[in-house]
């Protein structure tokens, strides 16, 4: 039996589709639209950058133009809960602020 954990959505969309094409049974098919609820989303290319999802990898972020951003990942992981830190707006980056060693 496959449980919510163990699949993605759309293998337990696939599921039904094939109870309903296969059996005829549209009450399983309705539960495993159910399920489909409840699994996980299909992963994707998420720009660390911009948080832009394009349709396939390419070296550079087609949004921000960022270079080696792209990570293949399910939505909801960590990185896409927190939006990443802000540049200033003349596109530098701030300096790393430094201590005295006494």
């Amino acid at each position: 039996m496959i449980d919510a954990g163990e699949a993605t959505r759309r293998t337990f969309d696939l599921l039904a589709e094939l109870e309903r094409r296969e059996k005829g049974d549209e009450r399983r098919a309705a539960e495993w639209h159910e399920k489909a609820n409840t699994g996980e989303a299909e992963p994707r290319w998420y720009c660390d950058a911009c948080n832009h999802t394009p349709p396939q990898w390419t070296p550079h972020c087609p949004a921000c133009r960022s270079f080696d951003t792209l990570e293949w990942r399910a939505p909801g992981a960590a990185a896409e809960i927190l939006p990443p830190p802000a540049l200033p707006a003349d596109g530098t980056l701030a300096a790393a602020s430094v201590g005295k060693i006494a």
